[in-house]
């Protein structure tokens, strides 16, 4: 939380100011109530209950009165015509969600996003599957988080998997950075305060935070 924010102000997020921000996959609002308390004007998005209630409770119980909490999944929200926000969190969220929601999510990060956006995900080594967007091809791993048959209680109780059983798709490095650089993206950087530590666990090897800087508008 501490690094995204750093982050934000270095690329010239100014949260006294009037600033908006969007926290897409919120859980349980730590990343959008600390913008909120630095005076950031928020938005934070959760698809299950039991997080928003959290989110909700919190951001009552500390008075904050610049935050909404919305209830609603991530997959099926329109990119096409949501509204613009000077800075976008994505954190442990893009690799959850199916491929038919990348490209959506992906071109609204890149073009709705006045100031810059922070994408902290896992990405793949490997590639099993694809999407195009207009007229290129980016890669990445599609992979279900379920086994088959799950039942609708499993998917329900598993608050750091997806909200659904279809294959989440992890998107690789280079066509997360390439998707950027062909939308438009100024700079793509990536954050590595604190770095990871070597691990044989994959969870941690694939795991990088992007810091994106739009072009847009940057505030001085």
């Amino acid at each position: 939380m501490v690094r995204i924010l750093s982050a934000a102000r270095d690329i010239g997020v100014r949260f006294g100011q009037g600033a908006t921000v969007l926290d897409l996959g919120t859980q349980e609002g730590v990343h959008g109530i600390e913008f909120a308390k630095k005076g950031a004007m928020v938005t934070t998005i959760e698809g299950r209950r039991a997080n928003w209630r959290k989110v909700e409770f919190a951001s009552k119980a500390i008075g904050l009165e610049n935050i909404k909490n919305i209830l609603d999944d991530i997959t099926g929200l329109d990119f096409e015509n949501m509204e613009e926000f000077d800075f976008v969190i994505c954190s442990g969220i893009l690799y959850h969600l199916p491929i038919e929601t990348q490209s959506a999510l992906l071109d609204y990060l890149a073009t709705k996003s006045r100031i810059g956006f922070v994408v902290d995900s896992h990405f793949s080594f490997q590639n099993n599957s694809s999407f195009e967007f207009d007229g290129l091809t980016y890669y990445g791993r599609a992979e279900s988080e379920f086994n088959e048959g799950a039942e609708r209680f499993e998917v329900e109780s598993a608050v750091y998997k997806s909200l659904d059983t279809r294959p989440s798709f992890q998107i690789s490095r280079a066509s997360f950075v390439n998707f950027m650089s062909d939308r438009g993206v100024r700079s793509v950087y990536e954050l590595f305060t604190p770095i990871r530590s070597p691990s044989k666990e994959r969870a941690l090897i694939n795991r990088c935070c992007f810091v994106c800087v739009s072009g847009v508008k940057r505030e001085t």
